[in-house]
């Protein structure tokens, strides 16, 4: 256990068999999109984290990653991001290019499907963040510079149980 802490693994949506409040923190990046029980799985991190804990997720941003998202393309470059199907949630597999989303797919949520279910859960918002790729990443993807390609929460559990 070097500098003390202590990783643990486990299936995203089994957390409840764990003892609770065991967690200072939680992450989930870039999976979030490819848990298909989310309730589940916000029931478990709410149940792990101790009061005031926090969990933070990134998710490819669902509003621009949809089942029938696109590039708009110029003469030589991508220029912008069409987007349609943005309320039609469930499994999903991209039929443009060979990027993951091609090979594995992913599930489609809304953004109030996200927020809704965590606070239900119990958990609390505490931040949103939607970053801007690194210059060298935009150059491949143009259309980035309009968009989000990411969003990122953080959301804590409050000490008196609400």
């Amino acid at each position: 256990m070097p500098l003390g802490i202590l990783y643990e693994e486990s299936d995203a949506d089994s957390l409840v068999q764990w003892e609770p409040s065991r967690f200072d923190g939680a992450i989930c990046n870039m999976a979030f999109m490819d848990i298909p029980d989310l309730q589940a799985t916000c029931l478990g991190i709410a149940h792990i984290l101790r009061p005031g804990g926090w969990f933070v997720f990134t998710i490819m941003h669902p509003c621009f990653q949809t089942p029938d998202s696109e590039w708009v393309r110029g003469a030589t470059v991508d220029t912008g991001r069409l987007v349609r199907a943005y309320f039609d949630e469930g499994q999903w597999m991209s039929r443009h290019g060979a990027g993951m989303r091609s090979r594995v797919g992913a599930i489609h949520r809304t953004l109030s499907t996200y927020f809704n279910v965590l606070s239900r859960c119990g958990l609390i918002l505490d931040a949103v963040r939607e970053p801007q790729l690194a210059r060298e990443s935009r150059d491949d993807a143009p259309a980035y510079d309009a968009v989000p390609a990411i969003l990122a929460a953080r959301y804590f559990k409050p000490h008196d149980g609400t």
